[in-house]
């Protein structure tokens, strides 16, 4: 497999890294201001009722592709980074094996989610539109096979245009519909056609550079879920778990839920940089031009995090009244109390790549999500307690929890490569056939 060399270059590891990651959160800004225009776009095309729908109908689909990824593309930029594919077969063999095991089961969840919608009593169109946002978030994830290989290659270049043509194509759609009057299935359908422009570029962009090799086995199914799903049991105890909090405070007051959600949507960006960032760091760990980038990287991360909680902790009295309004003055002190958790957050990004390049998936998946439940049940203290500021402490310790897991998983994997080296003299790595 070609195989980006890092030493090649005469900058450090780290410059090449803030580099990358420079770029890849400027796409992720522009992106964010294509959104920001596609939403106002919307709310102008749809009634309310129908953009309130839309924006549900899309959500389910989102949080259902952990179902149908199952972390494929944490692994695959795993193993492309540490240029492990010559380990398992070729890089072309993987990329097809995941792709063996995504379109599938999309395409399955694609086709029983109108069924389901229809049983739920949502209308024919919006049952429709359920199934054609499936597919939607289907074709991202089968883009993101291909972009996991540029992101290990570091051709972020080419990841960031990815994004932006499926973007702006996005929105050349939707103001099309708009002029024409459609409605929500047309909105749909203009998802589906930005998602196949971007698994078209990605895949252009990915197989003309990736190198021909031996043809060989393609791994199976069941070979690439054992290899995924512990990427996919860590994210749900990072991404999926904290989404139930804003339901908690919900639960206690309505007024400390709007605060909780205001102080959230600014905890999100602040958390912006580290996951780019994280992403980022793969290519430059375990090679020897970058020995001790692991360590560096997490320090690089703690500071960067410590700079960040200081300026939400000095500008959020300015900001967020001046975003949210004079009404929202209350959400201040709970944006306060999430930017005490940022610093632990940056790590942790920086720790999970390090994590995952030392093959401690499975200690994280296994220490991780209970610890995250933990921290849900102090999100429900603190809110009974202390309503949305006691909810934001409780934040802050998932935050510091989550962290420690990631740190216990890298101390288990320790233990587990000393006790198999001494056993069996090395560690065999698993053949792929179902």
């Amino acid at each position: 497999m070609a195989h980006y060399d890092v030493g090649a270059s005469r900058r450090p590891w780290w410059a090449l890294w803030a580099g990358d990651s420079a770029l890849l959160l400027v796409s992720q800004a522009a992106t964010t201001l294509i959104g920001t225009a596609l939403v106002v776009v919307l709310a102008r095309t749809l009634t309310r009722a129908e953009l309130g729908a839309f924006g549900a109908l899309l959500a389910i689909s989102q949080a259902l592709s952990l179902a149908f990824t199952l972390g494929v593309g944490t692994w695959l930029l795993r193993e492309f980074a540490a240029a492990k594919g010559d380990r398992h077969g070729s890089s072309r063999n993987l990329i097809a094996g995941a792709n063996r095991l995504i379109i599938p089961t999309s395409a399955t969840a694609a086709a029983a989610a109108p069924l389901v919608a229809l049983g739920a009593g949502l209308s024919v169109d919006l049952a429709i539109t359920q199934g054609a946002l499936i597919i939607y978030v289907a074709e991202l994830a089968n883009a993101g096979v291909y972009e996991s290989w540029l992101r290990a290659e570091r051709r972020v270049r080419n990841v960031a245009l990815a994004t932006a043509i499926e973007k702006v194509i996005l929105l050349a759609v939707v103001v099309a519909v708009a002029v024409a009057g459609a409605g929500v299935l047309a909105v749909a359908a203009a998802h589906i056609a930005a998602g196949f422009a971007r698994v078209v570029y990605s895949r252009y962009s990915c197989l003309k550079r990736m190198q021909r090799e031996p043809t060989g086995a393609i791994p199976g199914r069941r070979w690439i879920v054992r290899q995924s799903a512990p990427f996919a049991v860590s994210a749900v105890g990072i991404n999926l778990i904290p989404r139930l909090d804003v339901a908690i405070v919900m639960a206690v007051s309505a007024v400390a839920a709007s605060e909780y959600v205001v102080s959230e949507r600014i905890a999100t960006l602040a958390y912006l940089a580290p996951t780019i960032a994280s992403r980022a760091l793969y290519p430059f760990l375990g090679g020897r031009a970058t020995a001790g980038a692991d360590r560096h990287a997490v320090r690089i991360m703690g500071v960067a995090g410590l700079v960040v909680s200081a300026l939400g902790l000095l500008l959020a009295p300015m900001v967020v009244p001046a975003l949210f309004g004079e009404n929202y003055d209350g959400a201040v002190p709970v944006v306060q109390t999430m930017m005490l958790g940022v610093p632990f957050a940056y790590c942790t990004n920086a720790l999970m790549a390090v994590t995952y390049s030392r093959g401690g998936e499975s200690a994280a998946a296994r220490t991780v999500v209970p610890l995250s439940l933990i921290g849900t049940g102090v999100v429900a203290i603190g809110a009974l307690s202390h309503h949305a500021v006691g909810a934001a402490a409780g934040h802050a310790v998932r935050q510091v929890l989550v962290m420690a897991g990631f740190v216990t998983a890298l101390r288990l994997q320790g233990k587990w490569v000393r006790a198999s080296r001494r056993g069996n003299g090395a560690v065999v790595p698993q053949a792929f056939d179902e």
